[in-house]
Protein backbone atom coordinates (compact mmCIF):
# COMPACT_ATOMS: atom_id res chain seq x y z
CA UNK A 1 0.00 0.00 0.00
CA UNK A 2 2.58 2.24 0.60
CA UNK A 3 4.60 1.69 -2.31
CA UNK A 4 1.23 2.47 -4.29
CA UNK A 5 0.30 5.16 -2.36
CA UNK A 6 4.24 6.45 -3.26
CA UNK A 7 3.69 5.82 -7.28
CA UNK A 8 0.21 7.79 -6.77
CA UNK A 9 1.90 10.89 -5.17
CA UNK A 10 4.97 10.17 -7.99
CA UNK A 11 2.22 9.99 -11.06
CA UNK A 12 0.47 13.52 -9.37
CA UNK A 13 3.45 15.46 -9.24
CA UNK A 14 4.32 14.05 -12.68
CA UNK A 15 0.60 15.34 -14.01
CA UNK A 16 1.14 18.72 -11.93
CA UNK A 17 4.90 19.54 -13.89
CA UNK A 18 3.10 18.61 -16.70
CA UNK A 19 0.09 21.18 -16.12
CA UNK A 20 2.61 24.15 -15.24
CA UNK A 21 4.52 23.33 -18.21
CA UNK A 22 1.63 23.29 -21.11
CA UNK A 23 -1.05 25.60 -19.78
CA UNK A 24 0.99 28.53 -20.25
CA UNK A 25 2.04 27.23 -23.82
CA UNK A 26 -1.81 28.08 -25.89
CA UNK A 27 -1.74 31.98 -24.49
CA UNK A 28 1.86 32.17 -25.23
CA UNK A 29 1.33 31.23 -28.47
CA UNK A 30 -1.95 33.69 -29.10
CA UNK A 31 0.53 36.41 -28.03
CA UNK A 32 3.07 35.57 -30.71
CA UNK A 33 0.92 35.34 -33.26
CA UNK A 34 0.72 37.69 -36.61
CA UNK A 35 -2.83 39.28 -37.93
CA UNK A 36 -3.61 37.11 -40.79
CA UNK A 37 -3.85 39.92 -44.36
CA UNK A 38 -6.22 38.74 -47.39
CA UNK A 39 -5.08 41.02 -50.61
CA UNK A 40 -7.24 41.47 -53.56
CA UNK A 41 -7.98 43.61 -55.89
CA UNK A 42 -11.01 44.06 -57.99
CA UNK A 43 -11.62 43.63 -61.40
CA UNK A 44 -9.32 40.50 -61.48
CA UNK A 45 -8.56 41.44 -65.26
CA UNK A 46 -8.14 44.84 -67.22
CA UNK A 47 -7.25 46.25 -70.20
CA UNK A 48 -4.14 47.57 -70.75
CA UNK A 49 -3.52 51.44 -68.63
CA UNK A 50 -7.12 50.76 -66.87
CA UNK A 51 -7.28 51.33 -63.50
CA UNK A 52 -8.13 48.74 -60.80
CA UNK A 53 -9.20 48.81 -56.72
CA UNK A 54 -6.70 46.91 -54.51
CA UNK A 55 -7.90 45.96 -50.89
CA UNK A 56 -6.09 44.41 -47.98
CA UNK A 57 -7.90 43.34 -45.18
CA UNK A 58 -6.59 43.02 -42.07
CA UNK A 59 -8.25 40.54 -39.25
CA UNK A 60 -6.69 40.49 -35.46
CA UNK A 61 -7.21 36.41 -34.79
CA UNK A 62 -3.91 36.80 -32.11
CA UNK A 63 -6.78 36.35 -29.15
CA UNK A 64 -5.45 39.97 -27.78
CA UNK A 65 -5.39 43.56 -28.89
CA UNK A 66 -2.69 44.62 -31.16
CA UNK A 67 -0.76 48.13 -30.38
CA UNK A 68 1.73 49.86 -33.03
CA UNK A 69 1.54 47.21 -35.69
CA UNK A 70 3.45 47.64 -39.54
CA UNK A 71 1.52 45.90 -42.86
CA UNK A 72 3.50 46.16 -46.46
CA UNK A 73 1.93 45.62 -50.13
CA UNK A 74 4.73 44.88 -52.26
CA UNK A 75 3.23 45.36 -55.55
CA UNK A 76 4.82 43.60 -58.75
CA UNK A 77 7.03 45.31 -60.59
CA UNK A 78 4.84 45.79 -63.61
CA UNK A 79 1.90 47.52 -61.30
CA UNK A 80 2.06 50.81 -59.91
CA UNK A 81 0.16 52.77 -57.43
CA UNK A 82 -2.35 55.04 -59.74
CA UNK A 83 -2.38 58.94 -59.77
CA UNK A 84 -4.51 59.90 -57.91
CA UNK A 85 -4.13 56.48 -55.61
CA UNK A 86 -7.38 57.63 -53.61
CA UNK A 87 -5.91 55.89 -50.98
CA UNK A 88 -7.64 55.04 -47.71
CA UNK A 89 -7.43 53.13 -44.64
CA UNK A 90 -10.15 52.02 -41.53
CA UNK A 91 -7.23 51.07 -39.55
CA UNK A 92 -6.90 53.24 -36.62
CA UNK A 93 -4.07 55.19 -35.77
CA UNK A 94 -2.37 53.57 -39.39
CA UNK A 95 -0.32 56.24 -40.90
CA UNK A 96 -0.82 55.47 -44.80
CA UNK A 97 2.07 55.97 -47.50
CA UNK A 98 0.95 54.73 -51.00
CA UNK A 99 2.82 57.29 -53.42
CA UNK A 100 1.64 57.87 -56.68
CA UNK A 101 3.58 55.55 -59.30
CA UNK A 102 5.20 54.24 -56.69
CA UNK A 103 5.50 50.62 -55.95
CA UNK A 104 5.50 50.11 -52.17
CA UNK A 105 2.32 50.77 -49.68
CA UNK A 106 3.06 51.59 -46.17
CA UNK A 107 0.94 50.88 -43.25
CA UNK A 108 2.80 51.91 -39.93
CA UNK A 109 1.86 51.94 -36.34
CA UNK A 110 -1.63 50.83 -36.76
CA UNK A 111 -4.13 49.42 -33.83
CA UNK A 112 -6.68 46.29 -34.23
CA UNK A 113 -8.82 45.31 -31.07
CA UNK A 114 -8.53 41.52 -30.72
CA UNK A 115 -11.48 39.62 -33.41
CA UNK A 116 -11.31 43.43 -35.09
CA UNK A 117 -10.67 44.01 -39.05
CA UNK A 118 -9.78 46.82 -41.05
CA UNK A 119 -8.96 47.67 -44.15
CA UNK A 120 -6.34 49.59 -46.82
CA UNK A 121 -7.32 50.47 -49.93
CA UNK A 122 -5.79 51.97 -52.99
CA UNK A 123 -6.21 52.58 -56.37
CA UNK A 124 -3.24 50.95 -59.05
CA UNK A 125 -2.67 50.36 -62.84
CA UNK A 126 -0.65 47.97 -65.15
CA UNK A 127 -0.07 48.10 -69.08
CA UNK A 128 2.46 45.31 -69.28
CA UNK A 129 0.09 41.93 -70.94
CA UNK A 130 -0.09 38.82 -68.33
CA UNK A 131 -0.11 38.44 -64.78
CA UNK A 132 0.89 40.14 -61.98
CA UNK A 133 1.62 39.17 -58.45
CA UNK A 134 1.38 41.78 -55.35
CA UNK A 135 2.26 40.58 -51.88
CA UNK A 136 1.06 41.41 -48.86
CA UNK A 137 3.02 40.94 -45.52
CA UNK A 138 2.94 42.03 -41.70
CA UNK A 139 5.82 44.63 -42.42
CA UNK A 140 8.77 44.38 -39.06
CA UNK A 141 6.77 42.58 -36.68
CA UNK A 142 8.34 42.42 -33.03
CA UNK A 143 11.74 39.53 -33.00
CA UNK A 144 9.26 37.50 -30.57
CA UNK A 145 6.76 36.85 -33.71
CA UNK A 146 9.31 37.23 -36.52
CA UNK A 147 9.06 33.64 -37.39
CA UNK A 148 5.28 33.24 -36.85
CA UNK A 149 3.42 33.53 -40.41
CA UNK A 150 -0.02 34.10 -39.32
CA UNK A 151 -0.78 34.82 -42.63
CA UNK A 152 -3.22 34.17 -45.08
CA UNK A 153 -4.09 34.52 -48.41
CA UNK A 154 -1.91 37.33 -49.13
CA UNK A 155 -1.42 37.59 -52.51
CA UNK A 156 -3.52 39.10 -55.62
CA UNK A 157 -3.01 39.09 -59.29
CA UNK A 158 -4.46 41.57 -61.37
CA UNK A 159 -4.19 40.29 -65.50
CA UNK A 160 -3.26 42.75 -68.34
CA UNK A 161 -5.44 41.57 -71.09
CA UNK A 162 -5.41 41.93 -74.68
CA UNK A 163 -8.47 40.92 -75.98
CA UNK A 164 -9.95 44.39 -74.88
CA UNK A 165 -9.66 47.60 -74.76
CA UNK A 166 -7.93 49.87 -71.85
CA UNK A 167 -9.59 52.83 -70.17
CA UNK A 168 -7.48 56.01 -68.73
CA UNK A 169 -9.07 59.41 -68.61
CA UNK A 170 -8.11 62.94 -67.46
CA UNK A 171 -8.86 66.70 -67.04
CA UNK A 172 -7.92 69.80 -69.69
CA UNK A 173 -7.45 73.33 -69.48
CA UNK A 174 -9.12 75.05 -71.55
CA UNK A 175 -5.70 76.76 -72.69
CA UNK A 176 -4.44 72.87 -72.83
CA UNK A 177 -7.03 72.32 -75.32
CA UNK A 178 -6.99 75.39 -77.60
CA UNK A 179 -3.45 75.40 -77.63
CA UNK A 180 -3.20 71.78 -78.11
CA UNK A 181 0.45 72.08 -76.23
CA UNK A 182 1.39 70.09 -72.91
CA UNK A 183 -0.10 67.66 -70.95
CA UNK A 184 -2.82 68.60 -68.33
CA UNK A 185 -2.14 71.00 -65.48
CA UNK A 186 -5.11 69.64 -64.11
CA UNK A 187 -5.70 72.87 -62.40
CA UNK A 188 -8.71 75.37 -62.71
CA UNK A 189 -10.13 78.12 -60.66
CA UNK A 190 -13.58 77.55 -59.18
CA UNK A 191 -16.53 78.72 -61.99
CA UNK A 192 -13.98 77.76 -64.88
CA UNK A 193 -14.12 75.34 -67.47
CA UNK A 194 -12.35 72.07 -68.68
CA UNK A 195 -12.43 69.79 -70.63
CA UNK A 196 -13.14 65.71 -69.27
CA UNK A 197 -11.50 63.41 -71.91
CA UNK A 198 -12.20 59.86 -72.04
CA UNK A 199 -9.63 57.52 -74.02
CA UNK A 200 -10.34 54.06 -75.18
CA UNK A 201 -6.60 52.27 -75.73
CA UNK A 202 -7.17 49.21 -78.26
CA UNK A 203 -3.36 49.02 -79.93
CA UNK A 204 -2.80 45.31 -78.27
CA UNK A 205 -5.61 44.01 -79.76
CA UNK A 206 -6.13 42.17 -82.89
CA UNK A 207 -10.26 42.77 -83.08
CA UNK A 208 -12.38 45.12 -82.79
CA UNK A 209 -13.66 45.79 -79.27
CA UNK A 210 -17.43 46.48 -79.76
CA UNK A 211 -20.56 47.81 -77.37
CA UNK A 212 -18.18 49.67 -75.66
CA UNK A 213 -19.93 51.31 -71.92
CA UNK A 214 -18.54 53.51 -69.78
CA UNK A 215 -20.66 55.68 -67.01
CA UNK A 216 -18.66 58.45 -65.35
CA UNK A 217 -20.31 60.35 -62.36
CA UNK A 218 -18.80 63.78 -61.64
CA UNK A 219 -17.29 64.95 -59.07
CA UNK A 220 -19.78 66.58 -56.67
CA UNK A 221 -19.81 70.46 -57.73
CA UNK A 222 -18.77 69.58 -61.36
CA UNK A 223 -21.61 69.78 -64.07
CA UNK A 224 -21.50 69.54 -67.81
CA UNK A 225 -21.37 73.01 -69.05
CA UNK A 226 -23.72 75.15 -70.25
CA UNK A 227 -21.21 74.92 -73.42
CA UNK A 228 -20.69 71.05 -73.99
CA UNK A 229 -18.91 71.39 -76.59
CA UNK A 230 -18.56 67.41 -77.04
CA UNK A 231 -16.56 65.41 -78.76
CA UNK A 232 -16.58 61.24 -79.98
CA UNK A 233 -14.35 59.31 -82.00
CA UNK A 234 -15.68 56.08 -80.39
CA UNK A 235 -18.81 56.23 -82.95
CA UNK A 236 -21.23 55.33 -80.08
CA UNK A 237 -23.74 57.33 -78.18
CA UNK A 238 -22.18 60.24 -76.62
CA UNK A 239 -24.93 63.11 -75.94
CA UNK A 240 -23.85 64.94 -72.42
CA UNK A 241 -26.45 67.73 -71.93
CA UNK A 242 -26.44 71.21 -69.97
CA UNK A 243 -25.98 70.85 -65.98
CA UNK A 244 -25.57 66.52 -65.92
CA UNK A 245 -24.06 65.44 -63.18
CA UNK A 246 -23.29 62.32 -65.04
CA UNK A 247 -22.15 60.73 -68.50
CA UNK A 248 -22.47 57.91 -70.42
CA UNK A 249 -20.56 56.27 -73.70
CA UNK A 250 -22.70 53.69 -74.89
CA UNK A 251 -22.26 51.09 -77.71
CA UNK A 252 -18.73 52.48 -78.51
CA UNK A 253 -16.89 50.69 -81.14
CA UNK A 254 -12.98 50.79 -80.94
CA UNK A 255 -11.14 49.33 -84.06
CA UNK A 256 -8.80 47.08 -83.97
CA UNK A 257 -5.01 48.48 -83.20
CA UNK A 258 -7.16 52.20 -82.77
CA UNK A 259 -7.38 54.44 -80.14
CA UNK A 260 -10.98 57.14 -79.34
CA UNK A 261 -11.52 59.75 -77.43
CA UNK A 262 -15.10 61.03 -76.09
CA UNK A 263 -14.77 64.96 -74.73
CA UNK A 264 -17.03 67.33 -72.79
CA UNK A 265 -16.85 70.51 -71.63
CA UNK A 266 -17.68 70.85 -67.75
CA UNK A 267 -17.68 73.27 -65.14
CA UNK A 268 -16.15 73.43 -61.76
CA UNK A 269 -18.80 74.92 -59.35
CA UNK A 270 -16.87 73.56 -56.22
CA UNK A 271 -13.50 74.15 -55.23
CA UNK A 272 -10.97 71.30 -53.50
CA UNK A 273 -8.82 68.53 -54.67
CA UNK A 274 -11.21 66.24 -56.90
CA UNK A 275 -11.09 62.78 -57.73
CA UNK A 276 -13.25 62.00 -60.65
CA UNK A 277 -13.93 57.59 -61.01
CA UNK A 278 -15.92 56.18 -63.59
CA UNK A 279 -17.75 53.05 -63.00
CA UNK A 280 -15.82 50.05 -64.06
CA UNK A 281 -16.23 49.42 -67.94
CA UNK A 282 -17.18 47.02 -69.69
CA UNK A 283 -16.81 45.74 -73.61
CA UNK A 284 -18.53 42.65 -75.70
CA UNK A 285 -22.16 43.80 -74.38
CA UNK A 286 -20.82 43.50 -70.29
CA UNK A 287 -19.14 40.27 -71.17
CA UNK A 288 -15.65 41.90 -70.73
CA UNK A 289 -14.14 43.62 -67.73
CA UNK A 290 -12.16 46.67 -68.84
CA UNK A 291 -11.41 48.07 -65.58
CA UNK A 292 -11.74 51.89 -64.58
CA UNK A 293 -10.39 55.05 -65.08
CA UNK A 294 -9.58 57.73 -62.59
CA UNK A 295 -8.18 61.59 -63.10
CA UNK A 296 -7.91 64.83 -60.15
CA UNK A 297 -9.17 68.24 -61.01
CA UNK A 298 -7.81 70.60 -58.27
CA UNK A 299 -9.94 73.61 -58.42
CA UNK A 300 -9.20 76.95 -56.58
CA UNK A 301 -11.76 78.68 -54.23
CA UNK A 302 -12.10 82.61 -55.93
CA UNK A 303 -14.60 85.04 -54.28
CA UNK A 304 -14.50 86.74 -57.05
CA UNK A 305 -14.91 85.09 -61.17
CA UNK A 306 -17.12 85.79 -64.20
CA UNK A 307 -18.36 83.94 -66.80
CA UNK A 308 -20.15 84.07 -70.44
CA UNK A 309 -23.56 83.57 -70.22
CA UNK A 310 -24.40 83.26 -74.06
CA UNK A 311 -21.73 80.96 -75.96
CA UNK A 312 -21.02 80.92 -78.29
CA UNK A 313 -22.21 83.99 -80.22
CA UNK A 314 -22.07 85.72 -83.79
CA UNK A 315 -19.86 87.90 -84.51
CA UNK A 316 -21.36 91.32 -83.92
CA UNK A 317 -24.03 89.36 -81.64
CA UNK A 318 -24.87 90.96 -77.83
CA UNK A 319 -23.28 88.30 -75.16
CA UNK A 320 -24.35 88.48 -71.02
CA UNK A 321 -21.82 88.12 -68.91
CA UNK A 322 -22.10 87.17 -65.14
CA UNK A 323 -20.15 88.36 -62.01
CA UNK A 324 -20.22 86.40 -59.19
CA UNK A 325 -18.78 87.46 -55.56
CA UNK A 326 -18.65 84.86 -52.78
CA UNK A 327 -17.91 85.56 -49.38
CA UNK A 328 -15.17 83.35 -48.40
CA UNK A 329 -14.86 84.15 -45.04
CA UNK A 330 -17.40 82.17 -43.09
CA UNK A 331 -20.06 84.09 -40.85
CA UNK A 332 -17.75 87.18 -41.59
CA UNK A 333 -18.85 90.18 -43.51
CA UNK A 334 -16.52 90.80 -46.55
CA UNK A 335 -15.65 94.18 -47.33
CA UNK A 336 -12.93 95.98 -49.65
Amino acid sequence: MSTHHTLTRRGLLVVTALAMLVLPVAPASAQFANPSLSLDVAPTSIGSGSTSRMTLTITNDTEAPIEDENAEIDLDPDVTIQHPASATTTCTNGVLSAPSGGGLVVLDGYDLADGATCTVSLDVTATAPGGHTSTASNGNPPPERASFAGISLNQAELTVETDRPGITKQFLTIADVEDRGGPSTTEIAQGEDAYLLINLDNTLNGGNALFVTVTDPLPAGVVVSDYPDTGNSCAGLWAPEPGDTSVTLVQATVNAGSTCTASVRVTAQAAGDLVNRTDPATSSNGSQQIGFAVAGLDVEARPFRKAFLTNPVAPGGVADLRFTIQNTAGASIAEG
